[in-house]
């Protein structure tokens, strides 16, 4: 077995390192368990915080629209008046 032990040893590293991801996920489930159980967030807030984020990125989308519209008329006048 001299020639597999290091081998052996990557495979002993990387079940170690699926031994830890497990944990931290398990973990995870636990806190969201926790959460869910506890009622933190029902679904009416849910929806409300849903709602919120789409009309932020509508905002967002809309600037970033008019600032490129008014980049790109600014950058034709510039360089269409030669």
């Amino acid at each position: 077995m001299g020639g597999s032990d290091p081998e052996v040893q990557s495979l002993k590293d990387d079940v170690t390192e699926i031994k830890s991801d497990v944990k931290n996920v398990h973990t995870a489930i636990t806190e969201l368990r926790v959460l869910i159980a506890g009622n933190y967030v029902t679904r009416t807030e849910f929806d409300k915080h849903k709602e919120e984020q789409k009309t932020i990125l509508w905002r967002w989308a809309t600037f970033i629209i008019t600032a490129t519209g008014v980049f790109a008329t600014l950058l034709l006048n510039i360089f269409w008046r030669k």
